[in-house]
């Protein structure tokens, strides 16, 4: 992992295999996972990749724990395998997350004991940095149904986690029913579910990616669904209201006609990937990337207009 300085025009490494040393052990990171994230202060959010003793869950062959390094170089663990859990379990897995300037962590977790589905979702909150879980597999999910599993938190400085939630039902595929959830800084609240109606069609899922949801400091969240049209498109939420940006269709001038979303094609199951992105910045701007009409590919910036 490298951190690029603008103001400095210079490139460093922060974290090097068989070099960083893991704090709190006399081992050294064996490399780094993606879902890296960084805040205003500089400081960076990271899933490490680490030899541990603690078995681990399913076909995983090596530890994950989640840690944050600041400007000066200092790392202190968020969570790793053999930590305490809430609730007395103990943590097995521990991956991606997301780092907000107040400090607060949210990331993903599997305790031991449990069936290994994927992630639950919980957060570190700053200063204390203790632990609390904002959605377990088995829970009822706000809204209806049970979470499966939640996935890919992101953070806002108002304390808020936004988040995916799994409501396939066993022993469907996994992620083929998926919500967004948002957890207010005292209880969780869907923000979208499948079967709600958006404009230009009903949701049938969200994505599965951490980058195609976001959520920015003035409370707006985007997002990239699968309609039960089949098209595919990005909203973005403010308050109770959605709006769309772009779906399968749109022409945008002097780019082309988006196909879809789809930059890793489909999954393993042969559905749309949506791995296209939505991202938005406190600007209410929104970043994705899409397939053109013809093959081609686009990094696209919408911009809103008149406030809208």
């Amino acid at each position: 992992m490298y951190r690029y300085s603008a103001n400095k025009n210079s490139l460093s490494a922060v974290v090097l295999p068989n070099d960083t040393k893991v704090p709190g052990t006399e081992s050294k990171f064996q490399g780094i996972l993606f879902g890296t994230s960084i805040n205003n202060r500089g400081d960076i959010c990271f899933t490490g990749l680490i030899n541990t003793n603690v078995p681990l869950p399913g076909t995983e062959v090596i530890g994950k724990g989640v840690f944050v390094i600041d400007k000066k170089g200092n790392i202190r663990k968020v969570a790793m395998p053999g930590d305490l859990a809430p609730f007395g379990k103990v943590f097995d897995f521990v991956e991606v997350a997301w780092i907000n300037d107040l400090g607060d962590v949210g990331f993903g977790a599997h305790v031991q004991g449990e069936e290994f589905l994927q992630d639950n979702v919980y957060l570190s909150k700053a200063p204390s940095f203790q632990i609390i879980s904002i959605a377990h597999q088995g829970e009822p999910a706000p809204g209806g149904g049970m979470f499966r599993h939640a996935w890919g938190p992101i953070l806002n400085n108002s304390h808020q986690v936004l988040f995916v939630g799994d409501l396939t039902p066993a022993p469907a595929p996994r992620d083929s029913l998926q919500g967004l959830y948002l957890y207010n800084g005292s209880f969780t609240v869907p923000v979208v579910l499948p079967r709600d109606t958006l404009p230009d069609g009903k949701m049938k899922t969200v994505s599965d990616y951490i980058q195609g949801h976001h959520l920015n400091n003035p409370g707006e969240i985007s997002f990239l669904a699968l309609l039960d049209t089949g098209d595919e498109a990005i909203y973005v939420k403010s308050g109770s209201t959605f709006r769309l940006v772009a779906k399968t269709g749109t022409t945008i001038p002097n780019v082309g006609t988006i196909t879809d979303f789809d930059t890793f094609g489909v999954d393993q199951y042969g559905r749309p990937s949506l791995s296209g992105g939505a991202i938005n910045n406190d600007r209410g701007q929104v970043i994705f990337s899409a397939n053109l009409v013809g093959g081609s590919q686009a990094l696209i910036v919408a911009t809103p207009l008149h406030g809208r």
